[in-house]
This record gives structure tokens, C-alpha cells and sequence, in this order.
């Protein structure tokens, strides 16, 4: 079993809809990208990701970088660095 396999057979588990339902869909994935080397980001990067999110959201109200650093319970510099290094999404 590959990945694409493992990850329609945990949708289809749950979510409660036959495996079969979901063949179409996994051809067309496997036809436009089968054989291809993928990346699969870790958990910590998409929380990485989610928290960067949640920073210029924050900022984009007007908060300051102190505020932003209270609600979100990282430090000040941190949201800083995210704001100065990281692209507004």
C-alpha cells in the first residue's frame, strides 16, 4: 500500500463513505502526479505554518507585537522575527 492508498482509506474511514466512491479521484491524482517524489510536511511545520497565520492576522487588526505575544503565549521577539522574516500571507 502507498501513501495515496493509506490516505483515501483513512478519509473513506473517517468520513463513513465507501472506499470505492473515491477511485475516481484517486486515479486522476495518481494519472496528474503518480511517480512523482512528494513532500509531506511534518505536524510541527503546519503549526509553525498556523501560528505565522495567526500572527499577521493579529497584526493586520492593529495589534501590537506585545499583544500578539500575550494571546498566542510565545515571546515578543518571536513575533518580531515572524513578522519582519516571513512573508504576509
Amino acid at each position: 500500500m502507498d501513501f495515496v492508498s493509506f490516505a483515501f482509506d483513512l478519509v473513506a474511514a473517517e468520513m463513513n463513505i465507501p472506499r470505492e466512491e473515491f477511485h475516481p479521484l484517486e486515479r486522476k491524482l495518481r494519472i496528474e502526479r503518480g511517480g512523482d517524489r512528494h513532500y509531506i510536511a511534518s505536524a510541527l511545520a503546519m503549526e509553525v505554518q498556523e501560528r505565522h497565520a495567526a500572527i499577521w492576522a493579529a497584526f493586520r487588526k492593529g495589534q501590537t507585537p506585545r499583544e500578539i505575544s500575550e494571546l498566542l503565549g510565545i515571546s515578543q521577539r518571536r513575533v518580531q522575527q515572524v513578522i519582519a522574516r516571513t512573508p504576509m500571507p
